[in-house]
């Protein structure tokens, strides 16, 4: 069974906020449906570990300001944070791409 993908909003409601929050509920739940597990997605420019942010594992959080670190020959940069165990706010680790620098 799937859930239906136009909710209706009381007109009392944010209505962009509330019709966010039900197709990410939406998704989830068909994902469920599915097979799929899916994580929750964010962007931020910073490791959510040092916010109040509760996660659960395979949460991602995208890095809105990638930048090139470390030394030449081991360039990398970071673009995002993955949870490895679940709590507030979780256990995160950096999603590294080599540059090839």
């Amino acid at each position: 069974m799937k859930l239906n993908s136009t909710p209706k909003v009381p007109h009392q409601y944010e209505r962009s906020r509330f019709i966010d929050i039900l197709l990410g509920i939406e998704s989830q739940v068909n994902a469920l449906a599915e097979g799929r597990l899916q994580g929750r997605h964010y962007t931020g420019t910073e490791t959510p570990a040092s916010s109040a942010m509760a996660a659960a594992v395979s949460d991602i959080v995208w890095n809105s300001n990638l930048t090139v670190q470390g030394t030449v020959g081991a360039q990398y940069v970071i673009v995002g944070w993955g949870c490895t165990a679940p709590g507030t706010p979780g256990v995160w680790r950096d999603l590294r791409f080599l540059t090839g620098g």
